[in-house]
């Protein structure tokens, strides 16, 4: 909660200005609180974040710092970039749920979170940029034709085009890549997509997309996770704890 607070307040830091124009119902341009008292508590939230994360073990710490800092660069840099902002946002989901794994075992490889870390950053590549430029759709939550037909949840609806949805593609792909990584484990693994399948229904829950553009965006993110996934395999091979201890 520390980080994902802390990006989301510098997010607004950063964009206060532009939020004077487009969003004045935020907090720091309706003048709730001062911009540099919200640049404080983003930092103060970071920093809670990350210390937390090695109050359970160090790699988990260090991942954390990672994830301040790829927050910082997007919410500064990164979004307004039409390369690296996608793999930044990549980044940043991905490194989000290796930070989770990494509070369960320290015995992940180097390469199966390079690997993991990349999975993210081409499925938000590929949604964001090769499929979202390609195929420009009106987001339900812009379309005056469905202003009637169905409940708008979303307090703020982007501009970019609705399909394919980049949070089901990352998600998606992720899940997958882990499944086919980890599945001689044990068969509850499967049960990882429980998590995507929940972020992709709350897309269109809240109206920020259609259903087939979160189903699209799974299927995507699903031809990524197991090509990434192929490739560790063949090079590196299925994650073992007990060979990975042994050794």
């Amino acid at each position: 909660m520390g980080l994902y607070g802390g990006g989301v307040i510098l997010n607004d830091v950063f964009d206060a200005e532009l939020d004077k124009i487009e969003r004045p119902e935020r907090a720091i341009p309706r003048g709730d609180i001062r911009i540099n008292e919200a640049a404080a508590l983003g930092i103060v939230l970071l920093l809670i974040g990350v210390a937390a994360s090695f109050l359970c073990n160090t790699y988990s710490g260090i991942i954390a710092g990672v994830i301040s800092l790829a927050a910082v660069v997007y919410d500064k840099w990164g979004k307004h970039h039409v390369i690296l902002g996608p793999i930044n946002m990549g980044l940043c989901r991905g490194l989000n749920l290796l930070l989770g794994i990494s509070i369960l075992t320290t015995q992940l490889s180097q390469w199966w979170a390079l690997a993991f870390i990349l999975t993210a950053a081409i499925c938000d590549l590929v949604s964001s940029q090769l499929i979202k430029e390609t195929i420009f759709r009106l987001r339900p939550c812009r379309d005056p034709m469905m202003a009637q037909e169905i409940i708008i949840r979303a307090k703020y609806c982007p501009k970019s085009s609705s399909f394919t949805s980049s949070h089901a593609t990352t998600h998606f792909g992720l899940s997958m890549f882990i499944f086919q990584t980890f599945k001689r484990l044990s068969k509850w693994w499967m049960f990882i997509f429980t998590w995507a399948i929940i972020i992709s229904y709350t897309q269109v829950y809240v109206g920020v997309h259609y259903p087939l553009d979160v189903l699209a965006g799974a299927f995507v993110g699903c031809l990524v996770g197991i090509m990434m996934a192929y490739i560790f395999t063949k090079q590196i091979g299925l994650i073992n704890f007990a060979h990975q201890q042994n050794v």
